[in-house]
């Protein structure tokens, strides 16, 4: 049985919770959090104990959530991986490069799991379109939310569209060369809106957009490829595939229609909830000490072109990336 704590009990603790409750093979021990009235509320709901200080339970885990402010991620998480104990650590891995770095070279050093949180990986809708790409060349990904008031010690890009940088790099699969962006602050010091555009070797290229100040909520990734498109919803787990249909379905009609041109087909998408996919693939790695499916150095990419994106938006000028 893998003994099991959560740092943080706010918005994403409070889906660890919940989620580890549902593990099979894991047993969670303590909630960490600071805030004694939220702290000993949510042990007392998973029937665990309660800690102000996350230092306190180190020696008596094997296995940590970190949910906390990001910038406290290193902190939090150092200290766990300095002990051997494994991490799953919410996006973004950290709010600087080299404490990003630091992690990943502590987790290799003391052969200890350093999972990051990009929870997108594990939605099945995304699983199923990851399955049936064969070359990517076009993604237009959107991923838009009301205002919140929580993630904004970092920008939109960092809190929201980290996230689909990580699966941009992850469906490309290629060198990138060249980064670019515009964004604005609205309500905080940091950019609320953005958009940024990844140039890979081979022309292929991803847009993306975030936003934490629209009206209402849209998680959506477009991909063409040479013979067909396809949409995924992220937020409902659908995914549609339009494909062009062979020239004789049409050539002799005077007229064709769309649906002449363009098959339209509905993917079967299994029904699972990615946070709890995310926490059995963390265990899977905790229990048989192999490399989890999104790692330490997968979540130091995704920072690293995060703030390429940021000093592009800061300079008003593309960035060249340079990195594989």
């Amino acid at each position: 049985m893998i003994k099991v704590a959560v740092v943080g009990a706010g918005h994403m603790g409070s889906g660890h919770i919940r989620a580890y409750r549902a593990c099979a093979g894991a047993r969670l021990r303590y909630v960490c959090e600071p805030e004694e009235a939220r702290g000993r509320s949510a042990a007392e709901a998973a029937g665990a104990g309660w800690a102000a200080d996350y230092r306190q339970v180190i020696d008596q885990v094997d296995a940590v959530s970190v949910a906390v402010p990001t910038n406290l991620h290193f902190r939090v998480a150092s200290d766990f991986l300095a002990a051997g104990k494994a991490v799953l650590l919410e996006k973004p891995i950290a709010d600087r490069l080299e404490d990003a770095e630091a992690l990943v070279r502590m987790s290799r050093e003391r052969g200890a799991v350093l999972q990051v949180g990009h929870i997108e990986r594990f939605n099945p809708a995304v699983r199923e379109l990851r399955r049936r790409l064969r070359d990517p060349r076009y993604l237009e990904i959107h991923r838009l939310g009301t205002f919140k008031g929580r993630g904004v010690e970092v920008s939109v890009v960092s809190d929201l569209m980290i996230h689909d940088i990580d699966l941009a790099l992850d469906l490309v699969d290629r060198p990138l060369l060249e980064v670019s962006a515009l964004g604005m602050a609205a309500f905080t010091a940091t950019p609320d809106i953005a958009t940024g555009r990844l140039v890979f070797e081979g022309g292929r290229v991803a847009n993306l957009t975030a936003s934490r100040i629209s009206d209402k909520s849209l998680r959506k990734v477009r991909v063409f490829e040479m013979d067909c498109y396809w949409s995924l919803d992220c937020e409902h787990r659908e995914l549609v595939c339009y494909r062009k249909r062979p020239e004789s379905d049409w050539r002799g009609k005077a007229r064709p229609t769309l649906a002449d041109l363009i098959s339209r087909e509905v993917l079967a998408v299994e029904a699972a909830d990615p946070l709890q996919r995310e926490l059995e693939s963390f265990l899977t790695a905790v229990r048989e000490g192999g490399q989890p499916e999104v790692t330490g150095e997968d979540g130091r990419r995704a920072l690293e072109v995060a703030l390429q994106i940021e000093k592009s938006i800061a300079n008003n000028q593309p960035v060249s990336s340079g990195f594989s």
